[in-house]
This record gives structure tokens, sequence and C-alpha cells, in this order.
């Protein structure tokens, strides 16, 4: 895969609120900077829907599976971006 071919397939941005999604494809959901409230849905026997995550932290989100993705700052200044990358 060329590079231009793999950056269509990755996006890194700055999630100000709340962000949610249901990828059709396998993603990779990386933390970049900041602390984020995760909740994923679509797991058969999963008894926590919840993970926080902090910069450098990855989340495997599978087809089909909601992701609602939330900033949680620890301080007023505190920027989450996170980079979601279709693997």
């Amino acid at each position: 895969m060329s590079k231009k071919e793999s950056d269509m397939n990755t996006r890194t941005f700055e999630i100000q609120r709340i962000w949610s999604t249901t990828p059709h494809s396998t993603h990779l959901l990386k933390v970049i900077s900041g602390r984020a409230w995760i909740t994923t849905t679509g797991k058969m026997g999963q008894d926590n829907p919840d993970h926080v995550l902090i910069a450098g932290d990855c989340l495997q989100v599978h087809a089909d599976q909601q992701v609602v993705i939330e900033s949680w700052p620890r301080h007023i200044a505190d920027t989450l971006t996170v980079r979601w990358n279709e693997s």
C-alpha cells in the first residue's frame, strides 16, 4: 500500500465534546493527546463497554461495533486528539 493510500484510511482529528460512529470495517483508535472516555457496543458477553484512554493508548473497534468517544479533560486547556485508522 502506498503512503497516499494509507493516508486516505487514516484521520487525525480533535474531539471537543463527543463523537460517535459505527464503522463497516475494523479500525484502530489511538489517543494522540488528552484523555478519552469511550463506550463501545456490539461485543457479546462484554461486561463493561467503557474504556478510559490517555495519550498513547489504543483500542481496536470491530466492524459494526458502535463507538462513542467523549473528551474527558483533566484540566480546562486539555485537548483530545485521536487517530482513527482503518485496519
